[in-house]
């Protein structure tokens, strides 16, 4: 499965931070700025980029001692969280602003 920021959600990494940036479209709705750990920023980068699940935890270098395991966990918790909190909408869904 494949998911998208909801309409008026941008990522953007800014001197090595990463962050959801809210336009002004959607202020009333969501905090202006959202700053994401750096996983949190790769998982964010292959969602902007279309990456399945399967595809992104493949597409990252980790260290010897993150194991993929653990890196899945994490993605699958931040992928509900960003659901419930309205960053993210599964790729299909209708998007309301």
């Amino acid at each position: 499965m494949t998911y998208k920021l909801h309409e008026g959600i941008v990522y953007a990494k800014v001197s090595g931070i990463h962050l959801l940036i809210a336009t002004r479209s959607v202020w009333d709705k969501f905090d202006s700025v959202k700053q994401l750990s750096p996983l949190q920023g790769c998982f964010c980068y292959g969602i902007v980029n279309g990456m399945s699940e399967d595809q992104l935890i493949d597409y990252l270098i980790l260290p010897p001692n993150l194991k993929k395991d653990s890196v899945r966990n994490s993605y699958q918790r931040f992928i509900k969280k960003m659901i419930n909190d309205g960053y993210l909408i599964e790729e299909g869904e209708i998007n309301e602003s």
